[in-house]
Protein backbone atom coordinates (compact mmCIF):
# COMPACT_ATOMS: atom_id res chain seq x y z
CA UNK A 1 0.00 0.00 0.00
CA UNK A 2 1.87 3.29 -0.95
CA UNK A 3 -0.07 6.10 0.36
CA UNK A 4 0.25 9.04 -2.13
CA UNK A 5 0.25 12.67 -0.84
CA UNK A 6 -2.32 14.88 0.35
CA UNK A 7 -1.41 17.84 -2.31
CA UNK A 8 -4.81 17.02 -4.30
CA UNK A 9 -7.44 16.08 -1.90
CA UNK A 10 -9.17 14.67 -4.91
CA UNK A 11 -6.74 11.77 -5.70
CA UNK A 12 -6.20 11.00 -2.33
CA UNK A 13 -9.81 10.16 -1.61
CA UNK A 14 -9.86 8.23 -4.45
CA UNK A 15 -7.59 6.48 -3.44
CA UNK A 16 -8.44 5.65 0.20
CA UNK A 17 -11.26 4.32 -1.07
CA UNK A 18 -9.86 2.28 -3.78
CA UNK A 19 -8.37 0.76 -1.14
CA UNK A 20 -11.03 0.22 1.29
CA UNK A 21 -12.94 -1.90 -1.69
CA UNK A 22 -10.05 -3.57 -2.30
CA UNK A 23 -9.68 -4.37 1.79
CA UNK A 24 -13.36 -5.47 1.86
CA UNK A 25 -12.68 -7.88 -1.54
CA UNK A 26 -9.73 -9.50 0.78
CA UNK A 27 -11.84 -9.44 4.24
CA UNK A 28 -11.74 -12.83 5.14
CA UNK A 29 -8.19 -13.66 4.29
CA UNK A 30 -6.92 -10.56 5.84
CA UNK A 31 -8.71 -10.92 9.16
CA UNK A 32 -10.40 -14.33 9.65
CA UNK A 33 -14.13 -15.50 9.55
CA UNK A 34 -15.85 -13.47 12.50
CA UNK A 35 -14.15 -10.11 11.46
CA UNK A 36 -13.45 -10.51 8.00
CA UNK A 37 -17.07 -11.30 7.30
CA UNK A 38 -18.46 -8.33 9.70
CA UNK A 39 -16.53 -6.04 7.24
CA UNK A 40 -17.82 -7.96 3.89
CA UNK A 41 -21.35 -7.72 4.92
CA UNK A 42 -21.10 -4.08 6.33
CA UNK A 43 -19.91 -3.12 2.99
CA UNK A 44 -21.80 -5.92 0.88
CA UNK A 45 -24.30 -3.19 -1.05
CA UNK A 46 -21.78 -1.01 -1.40
CA UNK A 47 -18.93 -3.63 -3.00
CA UNK A 48 -21.92 -4.31 -5.41
CA UNK A 49 -22.04 -0.83 -6.50
CA UNK A 50 -18.77 -0.20 -6.87
CA UNK A 51 -18.13 -3.39 -8.97
CA UNK A 52 -21.01 -2.48 -11.64
CA UNK A 53 -19.61 1.00 -11.66
CA UNK A 54 -15.66 1.98 -9.87
CA UNK A 55 -15.30 5.40 -11.44
CA UNK A 56 -18.73 6.88 -10.52
CA UNK A 57 -18.47 5.30 -6.96
CA UNK A 58 -15.30 6.51 -6.41
CA UNK A 59 -16.38 10.24 -8.12
CA UNK A 60 -18.88 10.56 -5.49
CA UNK A 61 -16.97 9.45 -2.86
CA UNK A 62 -14.29 12.36 -3.10
CA UNK A 63 -17.16 14.96 -3.80
CA UNK A 64 -19.33 14.41 -0.85
CA UNK A 65 -18.99 14.24 2.28
CA UNK A 66 -15.82 12.62 3.09
CA UNK A 67 -14.39 15.54 0.86
CA UNK A 68 -16.33 17.61 3.41
CA UNK A 69 -14.49 16.77 6.23
CA UNK A 70 -11.03 16.22 4.67
CA UNK A 71 -10.66 19.71 3.44
CA UNK A 72 -10.83 20.79 7.40
CA UNK A 73 -8.24 18.66 8.22
CA UNK A 74 -5.83 18.84 5.55
CA UNK A 75 -5.41 23.04 6.29
CA UNK A 76 -5.93 21.71 10.10
CA UNK A 77 -1.94 19.95 11.51
CA UNK A 78 -2.90 17.43 14.47
CA UNK A 79 -6.42 18.17 14.78
CA UNK A 80 -8.30 16.14 17.11
CA UNK A 81 -11.50 14.26 16.27
CA UNK A 82 -14.21 13.00 18.12
CA UNK A 83 -16.42 10.38 15.76
CA UNK A 84 -19.61 9.57 17.66
CA UNK A 85 -21.03 6.21 16.13
CA UNK A 86 -17.91 5.20 14.49
CA UNK A 87 -19.00 1.86 13.31
CA UNK A 88 -16.09 -0.69 11.57
CA UNK A 89 -13.72 2.78 11.71
CA UNK A 90 -13.08 3.80 7.84
CA UNK A 91 -13.61 7.64 8.45
CA UNK A 92 -11.06 7.47 11.50
CA UNK A 93 -8.78 5.42 8.95
CA UNK A 94 -8.94 8.61 6.50
CA UNK A 95 -9.02 11.08 9.24
CA UNK A 96 -5.81 9.56 11.08
CA UNK A 97 -3.82 9.44 7.45
CA UNK A 98 -4.85 12.92 7.15
CA UNK A 99 -3.08 13.57 10.47
CA UNK A 100 -5.48 13.63 12.92
CA UNK A 101 -6.04 12.25 16.57
CA UNK A 102 -9.27 10.22 16.48
CA UNK A 103 -11.64 9.01 19.88
CA UNK A 104 -14.03 6.85 17.86
CA UNK A 105 -17.03 5.48 20.22
CA UNK A 106 -19.31 2.90 19.61
CA UNK A 107 -22.12 1.03 21.16
CA UNK A 108 -20.97 -2.43 19.01
CA UNK A 109 -18.21 -4.38 20.25
CA UNK A 110 -17.81 -6.50 17.32
CA UNK A 111 -17.38 -3.56 14.93
CA UNK A 112 -14.82 -1.81 17.65
CA UNK A 113 -12.98 -5.24 17.18
CA UNK A 114 -12.92 -5.06 13.28
CA UNK A 115 -11.85 -1.14 13.89
CA UNK A 116 -8.91 -1.67 15.65
CA UNK A 117 -7.88 -4.64 13.60
CA UNK A 118 -8.25 -2.47 10.83
CA UNK A 119 -5.98 0.18 12.44
CA UNK A 120 -3.27 -2.31 13.19
CA UNK A 121 -3.08 -3.69 9.67
CA UNK A 122 -3.33 -0.15 8.15
CA UNK A 123 -0.87 1.63 10.14
CA UNK A 124 1.26 -1.62 9.05
CA UNK A 125 0.97 -1.38 5.69
CA UNK A 126 1.28 2.64 5.34
CA UNK A 127 4.53 2.64 7.82
CA UNK A 128 2.99 5.26 10.51
CA UNK A 129 0.92 4.46 13.79
CA UNK A 130 -2.43 5.78 13.12
CA UNK A 131 -3.87 7.79 16.08
CA UNK A 132 -7.07 6.07 16.69
CA UNK A 133 -8.56 5.51 20.18
CA UNK A 134 -11.54 2.61 19.82
CA UNK A 135 -14.31 2.90 22.83
CA UNK A 136 -16.85 0.65 23.41
CA UNK A 137 -18.94 3.20 25.47
CA UNK A 138 -22.19 5.12 26.01
CA UNK A 139 -21.16 8.53 24.88
CA UNK A 140 -23.45 10.14 27.35
CA UNK A 141 -21.36 8.44 29.86
CA UNK A 142 -18.28 9.93 28.58
CA UNK A 143 -17.64 13.29 30.04
CA UNK A 144 -15.00 15.59 27.74
CA UNK A 145 -14.58 19.70 28.27
CA UNK A 146 -13.44 21.67 25.29
CA UNK A 147 -10.92 18.67 24.23
CA UNK A 148 -11.74 18.15 20.57
CA UNK A 149 -11.14 20.41 17.08
CA UNK A 150 -14.47 18.27 15.67
CA UNK A 151 -17.07 16.25 16.68
CA UNK A 152 -18.09 14.30 13.24
CA UNK A 153 -21.53 12.16 12.92
CA UNK A 154 -22.01 10.15 10.05
CA UNK A 155 -25.41 8.63 9.77
CA UNK A 156 -25.65 8.43 14.03
CA UNK A 157 -27.78 11.49 14.41
CA UNK A 158 -30.79 8.94 13.20
CA UNK A 159 -30.17 7.29 16.42
CA UNK A 160 -28.45 9.40 19.25
CA UNK A 161 -31.47 10.01 21.40
CA UNK A 162 -32.52 12.56 23.15
CA UNK A 163 -31.10 15.56 20.88
CA UNK A 164 -30.73 18.24 22.82
CA UNK A 165 -29.03 16.60 24.95
CA UNK A 166 -26.72 15.51 22.74
CA UNK A 167 -26.07 19.10 20.89
CA UNK A 168 -24.90 20.47 24.55
CA UNK A 169 -22.61 17.29 25.20
CA UNK A 170 -21.27 17.93 21.99
CA UNK A 171 -20.71 21.76 22.57
CA UNK A 172 -19.05 20.76 25.93
CA UNK A 173 -16.55 18.25 24.44
CA UNK A 174 -15.13 20.83 21.99
CA UNK A 175 -12.53 23.82 21.81
CA UNK A 176 -13.42 27.90 21.38
CA UNK A 177 -14.53 27.16 17.03
CA UNK A 178 -14.39 23.98 16.47
CA UNK A 179 -17.17 22.09 14.37
CA UNK A 180 -20.14 19.83 15.30
CA UNK A 181 -20.42 18.27 11.68
CA UNK A 182 -23.11 16.15 10.79
CA UNK A 183 -23.86 14.15 7.50
CA UNK A 184 -26.96 12.41 7.07
CA UNK A 185 -29.87 11.48 4.37
CA UNK A 186 -31.76 14.41 3.96
CA UNK A 187 -35.76 13.68 5.18
CA UNK A 188 -36.71 16.77 2.88
CA UNK A 189 -36.62 15.04 0.35
CA UNK A 190 -39.64 12.26 0.27
CA UNK A 191 -37.83 9.84 -1.47
CA UNK A 192 -35.05 9.81 0.51
CA UNK A 193 -37.51 10.03 3.59
CA UNK A 194 -39.29 7.34 2.35
CA UNK A 195 -36.48 4.84 1.65
CA UNK A 196 -35.30 5.40 4.88
CA UNK A 197 -38.39 4.86 7.10
CA UNK A 198 -38.67 1.50 5.43
CA UNK A 199 -35.67 0.51 7.36
CA UNK A 200 -37.35 1.22 10.75
CA UNK A 201 -37.93 -1.70 12.52
CA UNK A 202 -40.86 -1.36 15.56
CA UNK A 203 -41.29 1.77 17.15
CA UNK A 204 -39.10 5.00 16.14
CA UNK A 205 -37.12 5.29 20.04
CA UNK A 206 -36.41 2.00 21.91
CA UNK A 207 -34.29 0.63 23.88
CA UNK A 208 -30.20 -0.96 23.32
CA UNK A 209 -28.57 -2.72 25.66
CA UNK A 210 -25.77 -0.79 27.84
CA UNK A 211 -22.09 -1.98 26.28
CA UNK A 212 -21.29 -2.39 30.03
CA UNK A 213 -24.46 -2.65 32.56
CA UNK A 214 -26.38 -4.13 29.98
CA UNK A 215 -29.18 -2.01 31.50
CA UNK A 216 -31.89 -0.38 28.62
CA UNK A 217 -30.67 3.28 26.63
CA UNK A 218 -32.67 5.19 24.60
CA UNK A 219 -31.88 4.31 21.03
CA UNK A 220 -33.79 6.06 17.90
CA UNK A 221 -34.43 4.25 15.09
CA UNK A 222 -33.86 5.99 11.51
CA UNK A 223 -35.41 9.32 13.07
CA UNK A 224 -33.58 11.10 9.97
CA UNK A 225 -33.58 14.92 9.68
CA UNK A 226 -34.26 18.00 7.39
CA UNK A 227 -31.49 20.86 7.15
CA UNK A 228 -34.00 23.35 8.88
CA UNK A 229 -34.80 20.65 12.25
CA UNK A 230 -30.61 19.62 12.66
CA UNK A 231 -30.03 23.53 12.29
CA UNK A 232 -32.41 24.79 14.89
CA UNK A 233 -31.59 22.00 17.55
CA UNK A 234 -27.97 23.35 17.10
CA UNK A 235 -28.30 27.02 17.43
CA UNK A 236 -30.44 25.95 20.60
CA UNK A 237 -27.32 24.43 22.21
CA UNK A 238 -25.28 27.19 21.42
CA UNK A 239 -23.59 27.02 17.97
CA UNK A 240 -23.55 28.92 14.94
CA UNK A 241 -24.35 27.33 11.97
CA UNK A 242 -21.24 27.43 9.32
CA UNK A 243 -20.97 25.58 6.11
CA UNK A 244 -24.34 23.73 5.02
CA UNK A 245 -24.53 22.15 1.79
CA UNK A 246 -27.19 19.07 0.21
CA UNK A 247 -25.34 16.99 -2.48
CA UNK A 248 -27.52 17.51 -5.47
CA UNK A 249 -27.61 15.31 -8.55
CA UNK A 250 -24.61 15.45 -10.82
CA UNK A 251 -21.55 14.23 -8.00
CA UNK A 252 -20.16 11.93 -9.47
CA UNK A 253 -21.43 11.76 -13.52
CA UNK A 254 -20.00 15.05 -14.27
CA UNK A 255 -16.26 16.30 -15.51
CA UNK A 256 -14.29 17.60 -12.67
CA UNK A 257 -14.40 20.88 -13.67
CA UNK A 258 -17.72 21.11 -14.23
CA UNK A 259 -19.01 19.52 -10.80
CA UNK A 260 -16.15 22.64 -9.53
CA UNK A 261 -17.97 25.62 -11.41
CA UNK A 262 -21.53 24.40 -11.53
CA UNK A 263 -22.53 21.59 -8.85
CA UNK A 264 -20.29 22.39 -5.94
CA UNK A 265 -22.10 26.11 -6.09
CA UNK A 266 -25.62 24.15 -6.67
CA UNK A 267 -24.82 22.30 -3.19
CA UNK A 268 -24.52 25.74 -1.25
CA UNK A 269 -27.56 26.84 -2.96
CA UNK A 270 -30.13 25.43 0.60
CA UNK A 271 -33.52 25.88 -1.26
CA UNK A 272 -32.01 23.84 -4.35
CA UNK A 273 -30.15 21.41 -2.46
CA UNK A 274 -33.05 20.78 0.58
CA UNK A 275 -35.30 19.69 -2.65
CA UNK A 276 -32.97 17.74 -4.43
CA UNK A 277 -30.43 16.49 -2.60
CA UNK A 278 -29.84 12.87 -1.43
CA UNK A 279 -27.83 13.79 1.73
CA UNK A 280 -26.39 16.98 3.58
CA UNK A 281 -23.25 18.15 5.21
CA UNK A 282 -23.43 20.91 8.38
CA UNK A 283 -21.05 22.16 10.17
CA UNK A 284 -22.20 24.45 13.56
CA UNK A 285 -19.14 25.84 15.36
CA UNK A 286 -19.03 26.60 18.59
CA UNK A 287 -18.49 30.43 19.13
Amino acid sequence: MTEPTTANLFDYLTWFRGEVFEEVRRAVALYGEELGGELARYYGSAMREFDRDPVHRLRRYARTRERFMAERLAVRASARVLDCGCGSGSEDLLFALLGAEVVGIDLKQQRLHLAAARRDRWSREVGRELRIDFRHENLFDLSFDGEFDYVWVKEAISHIHPLPEFYAWAHRALRPGGELVVTDPNAERPRTRAQVEALREGPLIKTFPHPHTGEPIPYADERILTIPELTAGMREAGFRIGEAVGFVPGQSSTPLWLWRFLVQPLNHCLPLARRFGNEFCVAGIKP
